[in-house]
């Protein structure tokens, strides 16, 4: 099976910390096996996957996802007050 099988089948979501914790786990794992040097860094509530070396590194590459709600319909973006929730109906903007 592929790395990006074995993502698909053991991590396709990720979203309770639970689910991010083994993702980062296997992520180092995996890297490792590799033969990257990996490591999670915290930095307050946020936990990044930092695989090699960044002062060293030729190339950085980053990535960055929110793990939408799953929600019985489809998310809507509302502004956060009355006047703005008003105003996007029409063409002026807040």
């Amino acid at each position: 099976m592929s790395i990006i099988e074995t993502l698909l089948e053991k991590h396709p979501i990720r979203k309770t910390n639970t689910q991010k914790e083994a993702f980062r786990t296997w992520m180092v794992e995996q890297a490792e096996k590799m033969g990257y040097a990996a490591q999670v860094e915290t930095a307050g509530q946020n936990k990044n996957v930092v695989i090699g070396d960044p002062e060293t590194a030729d190339v950085i590459f980053s990535a960055h996802y929110d793990t939408p709600p799953v929600m019985p319909w489809p998310n809507i973006v509302l502004p956060k007050t009355f006047p703005c929730f008003w105003a996007i109906r029409s063409p002026a903007s807040c």
